[in-house]
């Protein structure tokens, strides 16, 4: 599709009112009549009439139309009739404070839109549904060819039309746009409007109604398309499709990932840092990779003194927003974040992780109506070895903070902005500064859902702040659950420990998707292929990507009409800022499983492992916790996605040691083996369960340090050992 404006006159870049008429191929005689009537309608307000042709058979008599009544004519290229789509062209680019979406058979009583203006300047916060009043078949020609028209005439012969099938809408323009615009994979007929205002009422704007006051819209009559659609299987089957989207789909943001960058940023991605601008260039690639583009970046340097300006200059980015500040502290500078951000949206980073390609995608999808912030899992992965680690996280309700006190890891919030002003980081805290704000939100009322997905890549390195200031996050977190369970129910609190387990939020794409994940994970770890469409070569070339040496897989590419175009370009070694310049350049790309650089799980090591064991350099330590780690991963190799790995060792005397050929082991449901290497030795015990219950009841049955494993990450004990703690506890309790 493509788009052309007229704009007939030099105007202010700002007005009161922009009203958008969506037009294909309707009477031009309802055009004009409806643009007259709009400028009577808006009194002394400053208005501005977008008509939206999106793809009438003949263009030309629609644009003289426009021309001769002071309207902005907007033209879409298309060959079917989508009302969304063609409204939500014009509602980007308008220019008033408020927008009204019209039809062309509207006929406004004069004033009225200037009353409905005002009522929504008197009370802010609403938007305004107008009721239509339908007139019959014999009044079309008085309707439409008179000019000192008799209102009261019309509101004589007028029938008032239901109210669930119009949705004409008057609100801000930040209200369109806080929930994405009208729903675009709803074409053809029905029920776009109506789901526009149930999607503003969730998201909490009020709305009223108006037309019964003297301010009504008539409505002029033609043939009803719904009876058109019965005869039509095609437009029946389209207005199924929509009606499903509207019982079902229950998110209040839509088209998150159709809307281009803009002024008014849906998202803004907040990260405080200090010192750490390699890591840094890490998380804002992978912020400027997401699926949704109409974000901004928000850094807030808390006193960095290694250069981290100069490494973020060299980003070229307009979404990109710097901002210093003397050292502070990192409450101080998320506040500080908080209080520049523009967009409805704030999506916590930390400086050294990476968000997923779809995370604000995912995380949008489960905002709904009530739910003010959205949470998921953290995939955890060794900076030296790219070695995976991940664990559930808690309910992230009341009672599921109540046992622990714990929360969903900071960089997988998605909070709305006026969260965080109504709640601020403590800067009075070092350290555990987002478990305290997420209890004190949770003790507020605040509503948060959990995903359910991986959605953050956790970086873990020495440099952490979980590893050098240990003692004030661990006291500050102690503190902070010690206040959030101080005045509940001590019963309540036993009952939110023995359901604890029950109700932790494991991610859904732990085990089938994890090796995909590894994909995303920072440049020194992986080298990712990108397969891309040949007719995007010259572009490729712009990038300085090497086409020359791609290889081409045996497959073809067909465009629309059908002729073949050539084989996929396969680029191998593409990097995190080459992956975010095909995205603006908006190149079709295809991101396939990498070749992991590093010792990462899942990847074939034994030729390298026996090679290391063979270096006299090693130390007789190293070489025994290399034959575990390859016993290990010769098991975990032959797991289903859906299995555990128990394993434990113990100590055994060196006489009693039975030797295995550790490379050559078909483990069963339970072995054991005997490693030893000079004076280490010990017995290794594998279990292989279907489930990570039968794993926690292996793991209850155990005093050794006991790992578990999936196929492809090693799992936190931590969430295990509290399921643990409280079996025992319910066990303790018993007569």
């Amino acid at each position: 599709m493509t788009a052309q404006l007229l704009s007939v006159q030099s105007k202010p870049s700002l007005v009161d009112v922009s009203v958008i008429v969506p037009f294909r191929n309707r009477g031009l005689l309802r055009l004009k009549r409806a643009i007259e009537c709009l400028h009577a309608a808006a009194g002394k307000l400053s208005l501005e009439v977008i008509v939206s042709d999106y793809g009438s058979d003949d263009e030309g008599p629609v644009r003289r139309v426009c021309q001769e009544m002071d309207a902005v004519w907007l033209r879409t290229e298309a060959k079917n009739w989508n009302k969304s789509v063609c409204l939500n062209r014009a509602i980007g680019m308008a220019r008033g404070r408020y927008v009204q979406t019209d039809d062309v058979d509207m006929l406004w009583v004069p004033g009225s839109l200037e009353k409905h203006v005002a009522r929504l300047e008197t009370s802010p916060g609403g938007f305004i549904n107008s009721q239509v009043w339908d007139l019959p078949e014999e009044v079309s020609e008085y309707a439409l060819n008179t000019q000192e028209m008799d209102w009261d005439f019309l509101r004589a012969n007028a029938r008032s039309h239901s109210r669930w099938g119009h949705g004409l809408v008057l609100a801000p323009k930040f209200a369109y746009l806080e929930v994405g615009g009208l729903d675009e994979r709803m074409h053809t007929y029905g029920l776009e409007d109506v789901d526009l205002t149930k999607r503003l009422r969730h998201a909490g704007w009020r709305q009223e109604w108006a037309g019964n006051d003297a301010d009504e819209l008539f409505h002029v009559w033609h043939p009803r398309i719904p009876d058109s659609l019965r005869s039509d299987p095609k437009g029946q089957a389209a207005v199924d499709y929509n009606r499903t989207i509207f019982r079902n789909d229950d998110s209040i943001v839509r088209n998150a990932t159709l809307n281009a960058p803009s002024e008014s940023p849906l998202i803004s991605i907040v990260i405080a840092t200090r010192n750490r601008k390699q890591q840094l260039l890490d998380a804002i690639y992978s912020c400027l990779y997401q699926s949704v583009q109409n974000i901004e970046v928000v850094i807030v340097d808390d006193g960095s003194n290694d250069g981290t300006d100069v490494a973020v200059k060299s980003v070229q980015d307009s979404r990109i927003r710097y901002i210093r500040q003397s050292p502070l502290g990192i409450s101080a500078a998320r506040n500080h974040g908080t209080n520049a951000a523009i967009g409805y949206y704030i999506a916590v980073l930390d400086d050294d992780d990476l968000m997923l390609p779809d995370r604000l995608e995912v995380q949008l999808q489960c905002m709904t109506a009530g739910v003010r912030g959205c949470v998921g899992n953290l995939l955890n992965f060794e900076d030296e070895t790219g070695e995976l680690i991940f664990h559930s996280d808690a309910e992230p309700t009341l009672l599921g903070a109540l046992p622990t006190g714990g929360f969903a890891g900071h960089p997988s919030w998605l909070v709305e902005k006026s969260l965080l002003r109504e709640i601020p980081y403590d800067e009075t805290l070092t350290s555990a500064i987002d478990n305290n704000l997420a209890l004190r939100a949770l003790r507020s009322g605040i509503r948060f859902v959990h995903c359910e997905r991986f959605v953050t890549l956790r970086r873990r390195h020495t440099e952490q702040v979980t590893k050098k200031d240990t003692g004030n996050q661990k006291t500050g977190a102690r503190l902070t659950h010690m206040w959030y369970r101080s005045t509940v129910d001590p019963l309540v609190r036993d009952d939110s420990e023995s359901v604890y387990w029950k109700t932790a939020k494991r991610a859904k794409n732990s085990s089938s998707e994890t090796s995909q994940l590894m994909i995303w994970l920072p440049d020194h770890l992986t080298d990712r292929q990108v397969e891309i469409n040949p007719a995007f070569s010259s572009e490729v070339l712009e990038m300085g990507l090497d086409i020359e040496n791609a290889e081409s897989p045996a497959v073809s590419v067909i465009d629309e009409d059908g002729n073949e175009i050539g084989s996929p370009l396969l680029i191998r070694n593409v990097s995190w800022p080459q992956l975010v310049d095909l995205r603006c350049r908006a190149i079709p790309h295809r991101v396939s499983t990498p070749k992991l650089k590093a010792n990462v799980l899942g990847t074939d090591l034994r030729p390298h492992i026996h090679e290391r064991l063979s270096e006299p350099s090693a130390s007789p330590g190293q070489v025994f916790q290399s034959k575990i780690a390859e016993l290990i991963h010769e098991v975990r190799v032959n797991l289903d996605n859906r299995q555990y790995l128990v394993t434990w060792l113990e100590s055994v005397d060196e006489e009693k040691l039975q030797l295995t050929d550790f490379l050559s082991v078909t483990p069963e449901s339970f072995s054991w083996f005997d490693v030893r290497a000079q004076d280490n030795c010990a017995r290794l015990y594998l279990v292989v369960v279907d489930s990570l219950e039968d794993a926690v009841s292996v793991l209850s049955s155990r005093r050794d340090l006991t790992r578990i494993y999936t196929k492809s990450a090693l799992l936190s004990l931590s969430f295990l050992q509290r399921k643990l703690t409280n079996a025992r506890k319910s066990e303790g309790n018993k007569p």
